[in-house]
């Protein structure tokens, strides 16, 4: 059996503890979530409960989250990903500290639709209620949010709650699929038979059978076997679904609540932008620096908050948090998180504050840089968030996938952001990888630069490596970035090239007056020159003076070194080498005994000019013969 009509949005009970929260869930949906034995026993939800409602909008999932202080944590890691929540007020005991801390979680997580559920009404008289109706959303601050008095042993109100929340699900817009997908694990078992089974609440993105994925922040690659929601097997399931995975490659013993089903490109953070908000309960004022515990997804994480000034219960401000390598963050821009301290506030619980996550894998910031530099991204449209992650990697540039996973977007519309950025030169990319515009340009202005300096300095030499300006600019010479400004500067007619020397277009070369003598003397030797002792003693110059111009005359192409004393005019060559490609064309090989009849030299030139060819890619020698290289 399928799902049909799923409904992506989730529904959660919040409030203080024994105000009768699993007893209102099983009046909705004759399911009970209490299923340990020691809940049993208590009287009390200690784990997460999952049940179900069916509405005409479709099935929604429920989340039923532990009342008592103890298992704050627990009922922090089932509100992640909840989109409504009935607050559950016991209509004799009224509002109390886990009912005000619970709904701060709420406020914090960024739930979007809240009611209030004054519960045990069969236990007071209706003066009672009509009172709790009128004072408690604005004893809780939330004016706006509707009052629904039920009873779970009696049924009394049920039918009309179940009606407020149906009208509250078409009031939410349904989350997209758009995104990564992402999911925190809050369950792991074995079935005998099926292997490992995870569940959680899907944050964003889809997912189906036989999809490859990680669990994180172990790295660990994974694959879905199977996918249910509420027990019924399903071919999708995407954001804002409960749904429980039966997946491949991972040992259950090796996952845990807190834990992560992602898509690849997502790579858990050491360092997060964020801006925090101090919780007006909070006793004290926040210090620039203080270790806390982060609540996020289903995970609790020791970190570092940094604030650029001391803050005030119930202000706001840009932050940044820092995490150990071995207890890192899964995020992605938009998250929420909650902050609690490691000790308790007086009369309050430990919770004091939360936000959102406005960059994840940023980096390490000057406390006085936090706010200029992360209200940079904070502020910024998809478009300037690519080009400022891009920009921030300066001249080693950035994969796709890399990028993905630090912008909370579908690949796809990733692609096609992308797409028009390059189009506009906003952005560039060589060989894989991204580099902004202002990188490229400036690269491009310095190396032109440098290029008539050079020339202004040294009018009468030409030998000027991609080496050596790559090294100018501590650049790697066989970067992506170095060598895909340089084919830029050529497109653009600013410079060309000759094998390794880099020259601007208008370029005039001029020779000294050895390299003239060296130059047309070449030309008279033809496919037989002398060596370089002997051109010593005609040109009464050293013999080292010599090997060094004709090394650059070779290094410019203006003749050829064949070995180490044998060097040759440009067109001796290229007209030898239109001869032996006109023979291949007819004969198809050619032995030495030929090719020294061809070239008309003796052993001592032919051998070394047969292995030139070789070298250049023209031949190809196989055994006795060499045949055109294709």
């Amino acid at each position: 059996m399928s799902v049909t009509n799923p409904c992506p949005l989730l529904l959660g009970t919040a409030g203080h503890i024994d105000h009768g929260k699993t007893s209102l869930v099983y009046a909705l949906t004759q399911i009970d979530t209490d299923k340990l034995v020691e809940e049993k026993l208590r009287g009390i939800t200690i784990e997460l409960g999952f049940a179900f409602l069916d509405t005409s909008m479709g099935r929604i999932g429920f989340v039923d989250m532990p009342g008592h202080e103890r298992f704050l944590k627990t009922m922090v890691a089932g509100a992640s990903g909840i989109d409504i929540v009935l607050l559950v007020v016991d209509a004799k005991e009224g509002i109390m500290p886990q009912t005000r801390e619970h709904l701060d979680v709420c406020h914090l997580l960024g739930v979007r639709q809240l009611l209030i559920v004054i519960t045990k009404c069969d236990l007071v008289d209706k003066e009672r209620i009509e009172t709790l109706k009128k004072t408690l959303p604005h004893d809780l601050k939330i004016p706006q949010a509707p009052v629904f008095a039920i009873s779970s042993k009696t049924n009394e109100g049920i039918n009309q709650l179940k009606q407020g929340i149906e009208a509250s699900t078409q009031a939410i817009s349904p989350r997209t699929n758009e995104g990564l997908f992402r999911m925190p694990i809050d369950r792991v078992f074995s079935l005998k038979g099926f292997g490992t089974i995870v569940t959680g609440s899907i944050f964003s993105g889809k997912i189906v059978p036989k999809d490859e994925l990680l669990l994180l922040p172990a790295a660990k690659p994974i694959k879905i076997r199977t996918i249910q929601t509420h027990g019924i097997s399903t071919q999708t399931a995407s954001a804002g679904t409960r749904c429980a995975l039966n997946i491949t490659g991972v040992d259950y013993e090796d996952i845990h609540r807190g834990d992560w089903i992602a898509d690849a490109a997502i790579k858990p953070s050491l360092k997060v932008d964020v801006r925090f908000h101090c919780l007006e309960t909070s006793d004290n004022p926040m210090a620039i620096k203080t270790s806390v515990l982060i609540h996020h997804g289903t995970a609790q994480i020791p970190a570092l908050l940094l604030l650029p000034e001391i803050i005030s219960p119930g202000q706001t401000s840009l932050a940044q948090l820092h995490f150990h390598r071995n207890t890192s963050i899964t995020a992605l821009p938009h998250d929420r998180f909650l902050v609690r301290l490691f000790h308790k506030q007086k009369n309050y619980g430990t919770t004091i504050g939360g936000g959102t996550i406005i960059r994840v894998h940023a980096q390490k910031l000057n406390l006085k840089n936090i706010t200029n530099t992360i209200k940079r991204f904070e502020n910024a449209s998809l478009d300037e968030r690519i080009e400022l992650e891009i920009l921030s990697c300066d001249h080693l540039g950035i994969y796709f996938e890399t990028l993905s996973g630090k912008i909370h977007v579908s690949k796809q519309k990733l692609v096609d952001q992308i797409k028009n950025l390059l189009e506009l030169e906003k952005i560039f990319l060589f060989q894989q990888s991204y580099y902004h515009h202002t990188i490229v340009l400036q690269l491009q202005k310095n190396i032109v630069d440098h290029l008539n300096n050079f020339y202004q300095k040294k009018p009468t030499q030409s030998d000027l490596s991609r080496t050596e300006i790559a090294n100018t600019f501590s650049l790697d010479p066989t970067s992506p970035l170095f060598l895909g400004v340089l084919n830029q500067l050529e497109i653009k007619k600013k410079l060309q090239f000759k094998k390794n020397i880099v020259q601007r277009l208008d370029y005039q070369e001029t020779f000294s007056a050895l390299e003239m003598q060296l130059l047309e003397k070449f030309k008279g030797f033809g496919l037989t020159p002398p060596s370089v002792a002997t051109l010593e003693e005609q040109l009464k110059t050293s013999v080292s003076m010599i090997q060094k111009t004709l090394d650059k005359l070779a290094s410019n192409e203006h003749i050829y070194r064949i070995n180490l004393d044998i060097y040759i005019d440009k067109e001796t060559i290229i007209d030898l080498q239109t001869r032996l490609l006109t023979y291949l064309d007819e004969q198809g090989t050619i032995t030495m005994s030929q090719w020294k009849t061809l070239s008309n030299v003796s052993r001592k030139y032919a051998v070394p000019l047969a292995e030139f060819f070789d070298a250049q890619k023209v031949t190809l020698r196989v055994g006795a013969v060499r045949k055109k290289r294709t």
